[in-house]
């Protein structure tokens, strides 16, 4: 099953912001099973936040529903409705043009999906496992397979990783509670479509690339100036431009003042984290004024996103191994840019191995806000700048009131090696490099 985002975003009526303040509040108690949204019910649903976005009087205070789920959003939204439809009228009550309890289902539901935002760019750590397949796996298979291996240690130690691999195909394939494992998990429509899209376009990429080398070679033998003209007009020329625009761009950005967060905002960030081995990060950022930097922007999250769909899928965004899903969501008519990511590991790791691992890219796309740190090309400078950049990020992060995870003790490396060994244990003829794996895994 695929899965899917939902980014739903409400303005909140100015009368009623402490109220929904203190409901939520209430909420993060007890998240998994509130009154008003029993987070933990809804089988579909890996990750969710709820929040209040005020952190900039310009704006008027929003509402933020995010979650990423199994299936389409329709179905969620459904779902939420049929097991939380007095929690949601208490809790957009206190939003604008929001139609009341007195409207039906279908009602509210356009009412949700109207307020529902698309982020431009959008990243699943593990877009292959269902949430019930996750905490299957993690909660019945290893301990059952890692109770088998301990209970068989000393026959097992003399034999080979074949022999090893038999045993444990065998042991699951005679305990009725472990019947589900001996198929692997099916491979969704859409991921099976992207594989072979991106396939498709690698293919058809490197054909075009040798056909406009074989096109430039013969045209500089034929006509060397005419073929020169062309290329210059037709790329140099737009690409110098581009550049000239960014660096004037670049040098015209006032050097913003690196401010320390103030000190209860940053008590009730640091209050929030660090209380099991994933956190939630929310950072809310102005684009920079006029059409250049938006184009920018939205030309460098559109690429991220496509790297991110058909390239990054194997757990990994670019060398970054830490992160559940991430999403950047333009919102406000495309004036401030919203960034949601479910991630492993400390705040302080988590901007350590962006910084280490994918500075170019987060460089890429925050250069084009207000207060990022000086930046030289679009891609240099910016995140490279490791105090500046964590200030920065620090000084735009917002408190996420409530966040929910159907799975919190796991990591991404974990939910993939427990996906690998069921994969490779429902194989009837697995290879020997798969069996090696499968085992080390365990």
């Amino acid at each position: 099953m695929a899965q899917n985002q939902i980014l739903v975003v409400t303005e909140i009526k100015p009368e009623r912001a402490e109220v929904l303040n203190t409901w939520l509040q209430q909420m993060a108690k007890n998240v998994n099973d509130n009154t008003s949204i029993p987070f933990a019910k809804f089988a579909e649903l890996h990750f969710a936040s709820l929040f209040i976005l005020a952190n900039d009087a310009q704006y008027q205070p929003l509402l933020i529903l995010e979650g990423n789920v199994d299936g389409s959003a329709e179905s969620f939204v459904d779902h939420l409705l049929q097991l939380a439809r007095v929690g949601i009228d208490s809790i957009y009550g206190c939003c604008v043009d929001y139609p009341g309890p007195a409207a039906g289902d279908e009602v509210i539901k356009a009412y949700l999906l109207a307020n529902s935002k698309i982020a431009i760019a959008y990243y699943r750590g593990h877009r292959m496992t269902p949430v019930g397949s996750v905490q299957k796996e993690s909660q019945i298979l290893r301990p059952a397979l890692e109770g088998f291996l301990d209970s068989r240690y000393g026959e097992l130690s003399t034999l080979c990783a074949a022999s090893v691999f038999a045993s444990i195909r065998q042991y699951i394939g005679t305990n009725p509670l472990l019947a589900w494992a001996r198929t692997a998990e099916p491979v969704d429509a859409q991921n099976a479509a992207d594989d072979l899209l991106a396939q498709k376009i690698v293919r058809i990429g490197i054909a075009a690339g040798v056909c406009a080398l074989l096109v430039i070679i013969v045209g500089f033998l034929v006509n060397f100036w005419l073929t020169a003209a062309i290329l210059g007009c037709g790329i140099v020329l737009p690409l110098a431009v581009f550049i000239l625009l960014l660096r004037i761009h670049e040098i015209r950005d006032l050097a913003d003042q690196q401010l320390q967060p103030e000190s209860a905002h940053l008590r009730e960030l640091l209050q929030m984290e660090d209380h099991r081995g994933q956190n939630h990060l929310t950072v809310i950022t102005t684009v920079k004024p006029g059409m250049f930097r938006l184009l920018t922007l939205k030309t460098v999250l559109w690429a991220i996103n496509l790297l991110a769909r058909f390239y990054f899928t194997k757990g990994k965004l670019g060398n970054l191994t830490t992160i559940h899903f991430a999403r950047w969501v333009l919102i406000d008519n495309g004036r401030r840019l919203l960034f949601l990511s479910n991630y492993d590991g400390s705040w302080q790791n988590y901007l350590s191995e962006f910084i280490d691992q994918a500075s170019v890219g987060l460089t890429g796309i925050w250069s084009n806000t207000v207060g990022f740190p000086k930046t030289r090309f679009l891609i240099f400078g910016g995140a490279r700048n490791e105090q500046e950049f964590k200030t920065f990020v620090r000084n735009e992060q917002v408190l996420t009131t409530v966040w929910y995870s159907a799975y919190p003790t796991l990591s991404v490396e974990n939910v993939w090696d427990n996906f690998e060994v069921r994969q490779v244990l429902a194989t009837e003829n697995a290879n020997d490099a798969d069996v090696t794996q499968c085992l080390q895994r365990l």
